[in-house]
């Protein structure tokens, strides 16, 4: 193979490499931090509805 041959495969091997990396250190959007989550952690997520009356009480037991 001559040097530019050999140069051109080089570079198409750079760029091939590199758009899988930037692709992953972009990440955006939701679940970009899931890396961050503990292991062994967890979420519940529930909807729930008040009786006539008792929202505020409801409320005072499932907020932080």
């Amino acid at each position: 193979m001559t040097r530019t041959v050999c140069r051109q495969m080089l570079i198409a091997l750079g760029i091939f490499c590199a758009i899988p990396l930037t692709t992953v250190l972009g990440q955006a959007g939701p679940g970009r931090g899931y890396a961050k989550i503990p292991k062994g952690a967890y979420s519940i997520i529930a909807e729930i509805h008040a009786k006539p009356g008792k929202r505020k009480d409801l409320r005072a037991v499932s907020c932080h």
